[in-house]
């Protein structure tokens, strides 16, 4: 299953692979991407514009957003 969350102007997807995915609302495009640490399942993730925080079964990772 993918979730995805929406704010101030972005789009972070993700779950299914893996990998983090942020995109612009605004033009559709994709703008970064968020590896997984260890190949582990996210089970929930959230983001601000400061940083994106996901959440495995045994760990919390925290990215620094950085913008293209």
């Amino acid at each position: 299953a993918t979730l995805c969350r929406m704010k101030s102007g972005s789009i972070l997807t993700g779950l299914g692979d893996k990998i983090l995915r942020l995109w612009s609302a605004e033009s559709c495009k994709y703008m970064n991407e968020y590896n997984v640490p260890n190949a582990k399942m996210l089970v929930d993730f959230d983001f601000d514009e400061n940083k994106i925080v996901g959440l495995t079964s045994s760990q919390l990772c925290i990215w620094r957003r950085s913008e293209p």
